[in-house]
């Protein structure tokens, strides 16, 4: 009977102590969720998979990150940032992040004056990352992530992950995994971020 009232206890405690970390996540989303005149409108025909909605697109949590083998820093923020951004996680480890990177490269090549594609290693030294993107013909700029700090920000638990940032700094797309169909998921959401750029 005492184990039973133990066990009953730490579940109202659990329960007691997790609905006011819930409501302050949730609280916190809604406040950074951005108004319709800075959000993306949904690309035309069907919604693809990781598409935010304009009601539910929120300001991407900032990072400032050298990029692989330079002393060059790039914010994710920046105030003067032209373009919307495209990054994904990866390792040079990572199964599934070395099938996307080749269609993230094809993908810099049609829409690198655009959009600023960036990799994002929270795995690897500088010099190794440097080595695979040299190795492998990858022509975006690759960022170390060696503290995991933007890991961390962005949840990052799972690999390969990509985020698509409008050029006011809302999150447009999270996409979790390699898709096959990348090639063709991705441009209509690619086309509907610029065409808001413009």
């Amino acid at each position: 009977m005492k184990r039973n009232n133990i066990i009953v206890l730490s579940v109202l405690f659990a329960a007691f102590v997790s609905i006011p970390i819930g409501l302050n996540a949730y609280m916190h989303r809604q406040q950074s969720i951005v108004s319709p005149s800075t959000a993306t409108s949904p690309p035309s025909g069907a919604i693809p998979a990781g598409y935010i909605p304009v009601s539910k697109q929120f300001t991407a949590p900032d990072f400032s990150l050298e990029e692989a083998g330079s002393d060059k820093v790039v914010h994710l923020q920046d105030p003067h940032r032209t373009k919307p951004v495209l990054f994904s996680f990866w390792a040079t480890w990572c199964g599934p992040c070395n099938e996307e990177l080749p269609h993230l490269q094809a993908l810099y090549k049609k829409y690198g004056n655009q959009i600023d594609f960036y990799g994002v290693n929270s795995s690897d030294a500088p010099a190794d990352v440097v080595k695979f993107a040299n190795d492998n013909q990858l022509t975006f700029p690759m960022l170390s992530d060696t503290n995991r700090d933007a890991a961390t920000e962005y949840s990052v638990d799972a690999i390969p992950e990509m985020v698509l940032v409008s050029r006011t700094g809302n999150i447009v797309y999270i996409g979790s995994g390699f898709d096959p169909n990348m090639d063709t998921s991705l441009p209509p959401i690619l086309d509907a971020v610029i065409a808001q750029n413009a």
